[in-house]
């Protein structure tokens, strides 16, 4: 009688695994916040990926087995599992009255998994990291997605191990940022792999397949200001976009106002009232006007990325010159001749972006501060800042986005100041770098002490120059930027953004 309550009692642990009921608030005494996989876990619990093997243990260092990871792709497609019972199959291993046999003949079916023979499956049978990777390309061609991507393996220690068949898929989720290296630069393609493991890698197969994260901004976003000052290798919105294991665009342009980024981005419409674009690709003058209250002064005076080619009228070309000599409309290719006798608006680049499942992060407005109004009536300028961020949020026509506040640099003076400004009217969406980066936790999570300097700089209402770039004191440098990225990834875990 105790073997078969026993029997009763693992068999309900091992369902628990995958009946993904689950509750308010975590419950998992075996997963702590200072966990490498915390986050992961979190995530696969909410998303109903995994539960736990007991209500209060996750298990994280317990071996994956090959139909315990069949199932997870299983739930993750969301399978109809009564289209997937079947009276016999092939796999004499598979008990069709079992949790996973469903799973099991779904992935039969569709060709994502094959049994270790003709007529086994290998249950029960741990599963290692090189079969993982190759079932999840597997999946991804079965889901129609691109899986042409390929990561150059020689960087890691041991690539001379991964076996020949499982070559094109660990290249696949290196590539996508799947799977990572070890602290010995090691990819460990043998090694079984834990639960752990395996909630890391749901979570970054899901982040990276519905999520993308989408930036507009001034130098602070760009990171790089070509020909100029290299500031930042990783910029905020590649390493935040890296933290996440979502793609990143980032349309950051140094010098831009915030009216030249969102006439970019399409918050802001600028148009044409009347034009004659030759048949040839000759350049001819054009009157670009913005929307009443904007002007059109810096609409490609630092770089144009996010508004040519612009389309006008279906023909496509570039906005060539600047404000003072006076904008040109070049078309790219030969054509009819076009003649515009009304108002049409002009269609950037930028406003063709397809912003379904994307995370928006608008950081701009410190341009404007060169201007002396900005100075003369701060406050009144912070709202007319928000309003132009309100145009970008609604041309995006997204709820999951994210304003970071003006950092407390000398450049600005006394502007930043008037962050509650911003904080006040987009509320939860509104982050603020600034008291983090002037914290004496900054330093210590840094490995780092505030010395007299830093603390001059704190005192007098600055970001420490610690943690600027040395030739400018403007931007942050590479290790402000990983704050930034820091501060933004937990930002958006904490609204929730992440599909």
């Amino acid at each position: 009688m105790k073997k078969i309550v026993s029997l009763l009692l693992a068999l309900l642990m091992l369902l628990s695994v995958f009946c993904f009921t689950v509750s308010a608030e975590e419950p998992f005494d075996d997963v702590k916040e200072n966990h490498w996989y915390y986050r992961a876990v979190e995530y696969c619990f909410e998303k109903s990926l995994m539960s736990g093997m007991s209500p209060t243990a996750f298990g994280p260092s317990l071996k994956v087995n090959r139909e315990m990871f069949v199932k997870t792709l299983a739930n993750m497609e969301g399978i109809d599992e009564e289209s997937y019972k079947v009276t016999e199959s092939p796999f004499k291993d598979v008990r069709l009255d079992m949790w996973y046999a469903p799973a099991v003949e779904w992935a039969r079916q569709t060709g994502i998994v094959a049994g270790l023979s003709e007529d086994t499956f290998g249950v029960g049978k741990p599963i290692t990291r090189e079969q993982i990777a190759r079932l999840l390309r597997g999946y991804a061609e079965y889901k129609g997605k691109d899986v042409s991507a390929s990561a150059d393996l020689s960087a890691f220690a041991d690539d001379d191990k991964i076996n020949d068949w499982a070559l094109d898929g660990f290249k696949y989720v290196v590539a996508k940022g799947i799977f990572k290296g070890n602290a010995k630069n090691e990819l460990n393609p043998r090694g079984n792999a834990t639960r752990a493991e395996l909630a890391t890698i749901l979570k970054a197969v899901r982040a990276y397949e519905n999520n993308k994260l989408v930036a507009w901004g001034d130098s602070l976003t760009q990171g790089i200001i070509e020909g100029f000052h290299d500031i930042s290798k990783s910029p905020y919105p590649e390493h935040t976009a890296e933290l996440l294991n979502v793609p990143a665009y980032n349309f950051g342009i140094g010098g831009d106002t915030a009216e030249a980024i969102a006439i970019r981005q399409g918050g802001i419409a600028i148009y044409v009232d009347s034009l004659t674009i030759p048949a040839d690709k000759t350049p001819v003058a054009i009157d670009i006007r913005a929307e009443e209250g904007y002007t059109t002064k810096n609409i490609n005076e630092n770089g144009d990325k996010g508004l040519n080619p612009v389309t006008i009228d279906g023909i496509k070309g570039n906005i060539i010159g600047d404000w003072e000599e006076g904008y040109k409309f070049q078309r790219l290719e030969a054509g009819e001749e076009k003649v515009i006798t009304s108002e049409t608006r002009i269609v950037t680049d930028g406003m063709s972006f397809d912003y379904s499942n994307a995370i928006l992060v608008i950081c701009s407005g410190a341009n404007n501060t060169k201007e002396q109004a900005w100075h003369d009536d701060p406050e009144a300028h912070l709202q007319y800042l928000c309003q132009i961020q309100k145009k970008m949020v609604d041309y995006a026509g997204t709820d999951n986005f994210v304003i970071i506040g003006l950092p407390k640099v000398r450049f600005m003076a006394k502007i930043p100041k008037y962050n509650y400004i911003l904080e006040e009217y987009w509320g939860e969406h509104y982050l603020d770098v600034n008291e983090y980066m002037m914290s004496e936790q900054a330093f210590i999570d840094n490995g780092l002490e505030m010395k007299g300097r830093d603390k001059k700089d704190v005192a007098e209402g600055y970001i420490p120059r610690t943690f600027l770039d040395a030739l400018q004191q403007l931007h942050p440098n590479q290790m402000g930027y990983d704050m930034i990225s820091k501060l933004l990834s937990e930002k958006i875990y904490e609204l929730g953004y992440l599909k």
